[in-house]
């Protein structure tokens, strides 16, 4: 995506006017942000609502020009701080400099006739509407020249009567430039050449829809304007999963992302910190989160407190036995999988190659090359089913699977007969979905061809008790152990499970769903480790909100019931500190 963008961002600069042929550029001279606010547009605006404004502008020696220093804009500012106000300013004032122009349809480079769009995007019909495009129609309605008294917009031959030049939900300006208030429930923008949108209140947005919007505008308004598209968001925390807080944290290190994170006392001069004491008394949490964009419980409850363990850990040197490393399969699927001529139950060529160049030993090393080889075969196999119907309809309903085996961490160590040290090598862990639910079924075949046809020795595969019983039965029926787990009930699966990661002894490939479940536990301390409610990795990744821990089950059930089965589930405790 990103070679993609800059290729279209490359051929549109080249088609966009030079800078220093912009002499003539303007039939009206504009004044400047600063100016248009104090005297053209009042209330004058406060520092950081005029900065946002001006950052979309850079002065040169040709004067006010489009900046292509910045295209995108994260407004963080506390609830109250004039969001709205600060939305209508910035399409109100853009439409007042195109209009200036003799032709911004040259100056960037389109056809004459092609109109150019200016967009607000807020969460439903009846807030862009009744509340942005009433502040809108206001502000613009404001506009006067300070040397005639009179509208400037009217004064360049605009009707700004109702059902004429200003519509329901749009705006038609002189210079072909359009307004519109859209919403994002029933966007509508698709086919519009989008120069500059605001995300209104983004927080608020379904962070799929978010993302969608988000993905399409960058993607084709990128194409048409290069890196002279701006897109704004503007919004204060609603949770740390949503989409705001999502695309905070992604930007950190972002040179072509105006940041801004302001309390609401410092965006709008009409409020202090004292106006909400009585607010911050009742809910001190909550009100520092609406008003500072501060999340005073953040990461209190998370599970893994060191989450950077998580990939540090990771393998990087596998790969998934199943082909793309897919984030979720259906059972049909899974039974369907070409599994590689690598996944065995014994050490393979591929394995043996990677340890080799870890530990820098030759060929000629048979002994060591024989402990190598022997560090995983004699193994058995534990799987854990996490059996839920997998119907994505119901919120969180998906399964997960996983098997595992025990292996020999320090083959080269001269007290290996004395001290032997075991890890936990996770051979796979997929996400299950239903088709609309999971074929239990074809679950068993899936099981039935590791053993038959790979030769995996499994020596038993747990599940965590939804219909588990017959499953069992099936299962013993066809030699295969069995037996339930129920990382709900005990906490000692997920703590085993962290202790193994926090001593780099749980070998596992990359997968983005068992890390992102990881690290999004929560410690509901006496209870349960569960997952959030809301996330926002998920939401982008797999188009599903609701937060999950069904490979985590999978892989922490497997695990204890290796451990438990060989006995070694005590020296894998390691508590952090």
């Amino acid at each position: 995506m990103d070679n993609i963008q800059k290729f279209w961002e490359d051929l549109v600069d080249k088609s966009i006017c030079k800078e220093s042929d912009s002499e003539g550029l303007f039939k009206i001279k504009p004044v400047p942000p600063k100016e248009f606010f104090k005297y053209w547009c009042k209330p004058e605006l406060s520092g950081p609502q005029l900065d946002s404004i001006e950052s979309i502008f850079e002065e040169t020696n040709d004067g006010l020009l489009w900046s292509k220093h910045y295209n995108e804009y994260l407004l963080l500012w506390g609830e109250g701080s004039g969001k709205d106000f600060t939305c209508s300013r910035i399409l109100t004032y853009v439409a007042y400099y195109l209009m200036c122009m003799h032709s911004p349809q040259v100056y960037f480079g389109m056809a004459e006739d092609e109109p150019i769009d200016l967009i607000n995007v807020s969460l439903s019909g009846t807030h862009s509407k009744n509340v942005f495009f009433y502040k809108f129609k206001k502000c613009i309605k404001s506009v006067r020249d300070p040397k005639t008294g009179k509208n400037w917009f009217t004064e360049q031959g605009m009707d700004l009567r109702d059902g004429r030049d200003i519509r329901t939900t749009e705006v038609e300006f002189k210079n072909g430039i359009r307004a519109h208030s859209l919403n994002s429930q029933k966007y509508g923008g698709e086919g519009m050449n989008v120069l500059i949108a605001v995300f209104d209140e983004v927080a608020e947005f379904r962070v799929s829809d978010a993302q969608q919007l988000y993905d399409a505008l960058k993607f084709t308004e990128t194409s048409r304007f290069g890196n002279r598209f701006k897109l704004i968001l503007i919004s204060y925390m609603r949770h740390e999963n949503d989409f705001m807080m999502y695309r905070w944290e992604k930007t950190k290190n972002d040179p072509t992302v105006y940041r801004s994170k302001k309390c609401t006392w410092e965006v709008n001069p009409n409020k202090t910190k004292e106006d909400f004491k009585k607010r911050y008394e009742e809910d001190p949490e909550d009100s520092a989160r609406r008003f500072e964009n501060k999340n005073l419980k953040a990461h209190e409850n998370r599970f893994f407190q060191y989450p950077n363990k998580i990939t540090e850990n990771t393998n990087f040197n596998r790969n998934s036995p199943f082909m793309g490393n897919p984030l979720f399969l259906t059972a049909t699927e899974l039974l369907k999988q070409e599994l590689p001529v690598w996944f065995r139950p014994r050490m393979t060529e591929e394995l043996y190659y990677l340890l080799q160049k870890k530990h820098h030993i030759t060929d000629s090393e048979e002994n060591r090359k024989n402990i190598i080889y022997n560090q995983h075969d004699s193994s058995t196999y534990y799987l854990h089913l996490d059996l839920a119907k997998g119907n994505i309809k119901k919120k969180n309903d998906c399964g997960g699977l996983a098997m595992v085996h025990k292996y020999l961490i320090n083959p080269f160590d001269d007290h290996l007969e004395i001290d032997p040290v075991y890890g936990i090598y996770v051979d796979f862990m997929i996400q299950l979905r239903g088709n609309p639910e999971i074929n239990f079924e074809e679950l068993r075949e899936f099981i039935y061809r590791l053993r038959d046809e790979k030769g995996f020795p499994i020596a038993k595969t747990t599940l965590d008790g939804y219909q588990s019983l017959d499953f069992q039965q099936q299962l013993a029926a066809r030699g295969i152990g069995t037996g339930e787990v129920s990382v709900d009930k005990s906490r000692e699966p997920y703590n085993t499970l962290k202790n193994l990661i926090y001593n780099n002894r749980l070998d596992y490939y990359k997968y983005s769903v068992f890390s992102r479940e990881l690290v999004e536990l929560e410690d509901e301390q006496g209870k349960r480790i569960d997952h959030p409610d809301i996330s926002r990795q998920r939401a982008i990744e797999e188009k599903l909100e609701y937060g999950s821990k069904d490979v985590a089950d999978s892989v922490a059930g497997a695990t204890w019931s290796c451990l438990s089965s060989a006995g070694d589930g005590s020296d894998s405790m390691w508590i952090a500190t």
